[in-house]
């Protein structure tokens, strides 16, 4: 039997999207989006940061951030501060429940990705490793795979905010 390119494309659809699926089943408190959560680590690594920051940072546009760090800042997840040198700029940082949500969010995708591969050889991990970045290779104009999951997760955002289809925030 030969496989095409669509057939691997369309198992590759079908693993993110049962991906997504178990992600979702896992999350129990629905206050932090899909989405939220690499602004979330961002605001937690870097401390009293700016929106302006995120948006540079992430390749997010400011009214982007500035809805989803009104939404995490509703749900108690950050609080912002006026800066003292520019009343107009807010400085965000974690809340003690977002870092913990956070940290429980990291624990159960770990635990997802966890349970996709299991049964897996050291050996057929390292020759998919192999594989998926010869093909994300393919698609980054030939470039080496420099996309950690931050700027991934902001192109996929940036993707939703053209098309008016923001499902994340």
């Amino acid at each position: 039997m030969s496989i095409k390119p669509s057939d691997l494309g369309t198992q590759l659809f079908k693993l993110s999207v049962l991906k997504r699926l178990t992600y979702n089943k896992m999350e129990d408190c629905q206050c932090l989006h899909f989405a939220q959560l690499p602004i979330l680590e961002f605001i937690i690594a870097n401390d009293d940061c700016t929106q302006k920051l995120i948006a540079e940072k992430m390749q997010v546009s400011p009214p982007s951030v500035a809805t989803s760090t009104k939404r995490l800042q509703k749900a108690g997840l950050i609080e912002k501060k006026a800066d003292k040198n520019n009343l107009r700029c807010n400085r965000l940082s974690a809340t003690e429940l977002g870092k913990h949500l956070a940290e429980k969010r990291r624990r159960q995708r770990d635990c997802t990705d966890e349970l996709m591969f299991k049964g897996f050889s050291q050996e057929e991990m390292n020759q998919l490793a192999v594989l998926l970045d010869k093909a994300i290779m393919n698609l980054n104009n030939g470039e080496p795979d420099d996309l950690d999951m931050v700027k991934i997760m902001s192109l996929h955002h940036h993707l939703h905010e053209h098309k008016g289809k923001n499902h994340y925030d």
